[in-house]
C-alpha cells in the first residue's frame, strides 16, 4: 500500500512540474514573439507611412480608379515581396505584425489615405482571413472579426455581417449591427433595424451612439421602420426620432400614436414631447387625461419638454389635486417651461396645500431656484 501511494505520489508531482515548465515556457514565448512583433510593427510603420502619403502621377483615385490602383499595386510590391523571402515562421510574424500596425492606422485616417489602406488590406490577403473568421466557430473570434472589417471597410462582408445579427451571441449581434452602419453609413440604417429581433439596453446604447451623429439624413430611415408598426425595434426607433429633433416626423408620430401599444404609445408621447412642435399639444393634453396613471405621467412630462406656456393652468391642477406621482412630474414639467413656469411653481410652494408645498419646496431645493424671493424667506413662507 506504502508503494503504491508513493508511485502516485510521485506521478502527480511530475504532471505539476511538466504543467508548470509548460506554462513557463509559454509564458516565455509570448513575451518573446509580443516583443518581436512590436519590432516588426514599428519597422513596418517606418516603411508603410511613406507609402501612404506618396503622391502619384494619377491623383484622382474615385475617376481613374484602374490606374490608380496599378500605382498603388507598384508602391506596396516591394513589402510583400519581403516575406516570400523569409521563413515560414517569420513570415507569419511578419504579417501579424504588419495587419496590426495597419488596422491600428486605419482608426487614424481617411480620404485617399483610407483609400490605400483599404486596397493594402486586400492586396496582402487579409480581407479574406478576416471573412473566414466571421465564419469561425468561437463567438469571440467572430465578433473580433466583425470590429476589424469595419476598420478595413470590407463591404464584401456585409452579407456575412447581415446574417451575423441572428447570432446566438449578443456580442457578435452587437458588434455585427455596429460594423454593417461603420461599412455601409445610412444605407445600412434600415436593414440593420429591420432584422434585429430585439435590442438590448447595451445593444441600444451602441446602436444610439452609431445612429444620432448621421443626424437628419438617417431620419427617413428610421421614419420607413416606424411606419410598419409591427418591428420589435418599434420603441428604440420612436426615441431615436424623438433626439434626432428632426419635426418632419410629427405627423407620423401622431398618425401612429393612437394605434400603438401602451408602452410604445407611452415612449411616442415622450418623443413628441422632444421635438417640440407645438401641433402635438392637442394630443399631448388629452394623453393628461389618460385612464392609466402611466400614461398621464408620460403626457406630464412630454408637456415640460414641449415648453408651452398655455399648458401651465392644466400642470397646477394636477400638482395640486392629483396623486403624488402625477403631481412631482407636474412640479418638474413646470419648472422646465422656462419663467412663467417656475413662477408658477414658486406660487405652489406658497399656497394652503400642504402637500403642493411639499413637492415644490423639494423641486426647488433640488434644482438651487431663486425666484421672486431668496432661499432663506423660502423657509420662512
Amino acid at each position: 500500500m506504502f508503494v503504491f501511494l508513493l508511485i502516485v505520489t510521485t506521478c502527480i508531482l511530475v504532471v505539476v512540474v511538466a504543467t508548470t515548465i509548460g506554462l513557463l515556457v509559454h509564458k516565455i514565448y509570448a513575451i518573446a514573439r509580443d516583443r518581436i512583433l512590436q519590432r516588426r510593427q514599428e519597422q513596418y510603420g517606418t516603411e508603410f507611412h511613406p507609402l501612404l502619403l506618396e503622391e502619384l502621377p494619377t491623383q484622382y483615385f474615385e475617376t481613374d480608379r484602374d490606374i490608380y490602383l496599378e500605382q498603388v499595386r507598384y508602391l506596396f510590391e516591394p513589402l510583400r515581396d519581403s516575406f516570400q523571402h523569409s521563413s515560414i515562421l517569420s513570415r507569419r510574424i511578419g504579417r501579424m505584425a504588419l495587419r496590426k500596425m495597419m488596422l491600428d492606422l486605419a482608426r487614424d485616417v481617411d480620404g485617399e489615405t483610407m483609400y490605400r489602406l483599404c486596397f493594402a488590406f486586400e492586396y496582402f490577403g487579409f480581407i479574406d482571413l478576416e471573412i473566414e473568421q466571421l465564419q469561425s466557430k468561437n463567438w469571440w473570434i467572430r465578433a473580433n472579426a466583425c470590429r476589424e472589417v469595419a476598420l478595413m471597410k470590407v463591404r464584401e462582408a456585409i452579407p456575412v455581417l447581415t446574417d451575423l445579427l441572428d447570432d446566438e451571441y449578443e456580442d457578435v449581434r452587437i458588434e455585427a449591427a455596429q460594423s454593417l452602419i461603420d461599412i455601409a453609413g445610412v444605407d445600412a440604417v434600415y436593414p440593420v433595424l429591420t432584422h434585429l429581433s430585439h435590442i438590448s439596453v447595451w445593444m441600444g446604447i451602441r446602436l444610439t451612439r452609431a445612429i444620432l451623429p448621421m443626424g437628419i439624413p438617417v431620419v427617413g430611415e428610421i421614419e420607413h421602420v416606424v411606419k410598419t408598426q409591427t418591428l420589435p425595434t418599434m420603441s428604440f426607433c420612436i426615441e431615436l426620432l424623438g433626439e434626432l429633433g428632426d419635426i418632419s416626423v410629427v405627423p407620423t408620430l401622431l398618425a401612429i400614436a393612437p394605434g400603438l401599444p401602451l408602452e410604445q404609445q407611452r415612449i411616442c408621447v415622450i418623443a413628441l414631447g422632444k421635438l417640440g412642435d407645438p401641433t402635438c399639444l392637442p394630443f399631448i393634453t388629452d394623453m393628461m387625461q389618460h385612464h392609466q396613471q402611466e400614461m398621464r405621467i408620460a403626457a406630464v412630462r412630454a408637456m415640460g419638454l414641449l415648453g408651452d406656456g398655455n399648458a401651465i393652468p392644466l400642470l397646477k391642477a394636477i400638482a395640486t389635486g392629483a396623486p403624488i406621482v402625477e403631481r412631482i412630474a407636474a412640479a418638474e414639467a413646470l419648472w422646465r417651461n422656462d419663467i412663467s413656469g417656475r413662477d408658477a411653481l414658486v406660487e405652489l410652494f406658497l399656497s394652503n396645500d400642504e402637500v403642493a408645498r411639499t413637492v415644490a419646496l423639494e423641486f426647488l431645493e433640488e434644482q438651487y431656484v431663486k425666484a421672486k424671493t431668496t432661499p432663506g424667506a423660502l423657509y420662512q413662507a
